[in-house]
């Protein structure tokens, strides 16, 4: 399906989405103060639990199928396991508290809905970037580094 015939259910969830910010009375969420640095090293603790999430689905995957069995329908069938037991660890991860969202803001929302939504949006995030893969997640990590690495460092000032 084109992108095109997409839009207009993509404006009417944009729509929905305002609608319900505006009733229910949404604050805006603060963003912490993070250093690249610091998010480096919080992409790379998830990017460790994505290879630990591609490890138990490759076990799972040969204690399942045959290594020696080639045929394509093995094959989308090995594909379809491997996409839903990775999405299913990765739902268990973020369910039980390992979420990025979370990390990244000062004070989370105290009203009730907002918190709510602010929660199943964190475990969605989360569990898609997990369940992508460790080379998804190591891409977005060595963009953050590039990013720290390509900053100018500041000159100290001369007092007088």
């Amino acid at each position: 399906m084109p992108f095109f015939d997409r839009l207009p259910t993509l404006f009417l969830l944009i729509a929905v989405a305002l609608v319900a910010t505006a009733h229910a009375e949404f604050s805006a969420i603060a963003l912490t103060g993070t250093k690249v640095s610091d998010m480096g090293a919080k992409l790379a603790s998830l990017l460790l639990i994505a290879l630990a999430i591609e490890r138990a689905v490759e076990i799972y995957l040969s204690n399942r199928f045959d290594p020696k069995d080639k045929e394509d329908g093995t094959r989308a069938e090995k594909r379809r396991a491997a996409m839903i037991a990775s999405m299913a660890l990765s739902v268990a991860v973020s369910v039980v508290g390992v979420r990025l969202l979370a990390q990244m803001v000062e004070t989370p929302p105290t009203a009730a809905l907002q918190a709510v939504s602010f929660d199943i949006v964190d475990i969605v995030l989360t569990s898609l970037l997990l369940s992508g893969g460790a080379d998804g997640m190591h891409q977005i990590v060595a963009k953050v580094l590039r990013v720290r690495d390509t900053r100018p460092i500041a000159k100290p000032r001369r007092t007088q």
